[in-house]
C-alpha cells in the first residue's frame, strides 16, 4: 500500500469513511485495502502505477444491506453433509422454503453443499445455496495462469473446501 498513489490511498480512505465499514482484521471482516497495478497512460505511453482500493467482503455486503433496511438479517450458513436431507421447496402462497433434516450423528464428513436463510423486512424470507456443481463451478473461476490449481480453500480441509470459506462463499452469493 505504502507504493500506492496518493489520491488513490485518499480515495480509498474515503469509501472506508463513506461506507462506514471497518477496516478490522480477522474471520469475519468488513472491508480491507489492497494494492493493484494500474494503467495511467502519460502523453500515450503505458504507466504502470500502484493504487489503492478498498475491497468489500461477503460480511461488509451484508453489513451494508443490513443498514439500508434491505434485509433485517442472514441467519447462519448451514453446511450440508453427505446424508442430511435438504429440499427447497415451495408452500401453497408459492413461498420458497427449505427442508433440512442434519443427519445425526453424522453418516459422513464429505461436504455436499450450504445454504442459508435471508430475514427480509416485514418477515419475509429468501434462501440461497450453493451445491456441489456450484462449488466445483467457484473452483473453476477461481483458476488463473499463475494459480493452476485455484484458490486452496477449496481443497484446505481435507481436499474438501474450508467451511468458513463456503459459508462466506454463501454469503457473498446470497445478497446478489
Amino acid at each position: 500500500l505504502k507504493e500506492s498513489t496518493g489520491i488513490s490511498l485518499c480515495s480509498a480512505f474515503f469509501e472506508v469513511a463513506i461506507t462506514g465499514l471497518s477496516l478490522q482484521t480477522g474471520s469475519k471482516a468488513d472491508a480491507f485495502l489492497e494494492a493493484r497495478n494500474a494503467n495511467q497512460p502519460i502523453n500515450g505511453q503505458d504507466h504502470w502505477v500502484k493504487v489503492a482500493r478498498l475491497v468489500v467482503t461477503a460480511y461488509g455486503e451484508l453489513n451494508l444491506r443490513i443498514k439500508a433496511g434491505q434485509i433485517v438479517r442472514i441467519n447462519n450458513p448451514i453446511v450440508i453433509y453427505e446424508g442430511d436431507y435438504f429440499q427447497p421447496c415451495t408452500n401453497e402462497r408459492g413461498e420458497l422454503r427449505v427442508d433440512y433434516r442434519p443427519s445425526i450423528p453424522r453418516k459422513s464428513q464429505v461436504i455436499i453443499g450450504v445454504y442459508c436463510s435471508i430475514v427480509l423486512p416485514h418477515n419475509g424470507l429468501d434462501f440461497k445455496w450453493l451445491l456441489d456443481d456450484d462449488i466445483a463451478r467457484l473452483h473453476n473461476y477461481s483458476k488463473t495462469k499463475s494459480q493452476k490449481d485455484g484458490n486452496s480453500l477449496y481443497f484446505s480441509n481435507d481436499g474438501q473446501i474450508d467451511t468458513g470459506f463456503l459459508e462466506a462463499k454463501c454469503i457473498k452469493h446470497a445478497m446478489r
